[in-house]
Formats: C-alpha cells, sequence, structure tokens
C-alpha cells in the first residue's frame, strides 16, 4: 500500500465537470463506446474553454469541443 499511495495521486475534481462527464456518459457510452476517462477529459476541456489535444478524436464526439490543431 505505500509503494501505491507514493504513486498514485488522487486529485478531487470539480463537481461541475463530474456532472458534465456524466451527461456525456448518458449520451454517448452505448452510441460511442466513450469511457470514464474521455468523458472526464472532455468534461475538463470544455468547462475550461481549452483545446483538447488528442491523437484519437473519434473518442470524442462532442461538436462544441475544440481540439488543438496540429
Amino acid at each position: 500500500m505505500g509503494m501505491v499511495s507514493r504513486v498514485v495521486r488522487f486529485r478531487s475534481c470539480p463537481r461541475e465537470v463530474g456532472r458534465q462527464a456524466g451527461d456525456y456518459l448518458r449520451q454517448y457510452r452505448k452510441s460511442h463506446g466513450l469511457e470514464l476517462g474521455d468523458a472526464l477529459m472532455a468534461s475538463a476541456a470544455l468547462l475550461n474553454r481549452a483545446h483538447l489535444w488528442t491523437r484519437d478524436r473519434k473518442h470524442y464526439p462532442m461538436k462544441e469541443l475544440s481540439f488543438y490543431g496540429i
């Protein structure tokens, strides 16, 4: 347990990000196979007005997201 606690750091997630991620999961989990991590990343990017940097845009079907252009 000691080694795990040194390697893994848990951070709190703002309530708004969690709620938006839940909305995304309800909307896209079945149709696009959206997973929790991707939903949280998309939510955090959207709510912080940040561009999402990914090599696999198919994981993010949300039209309101903006992506970092390479």
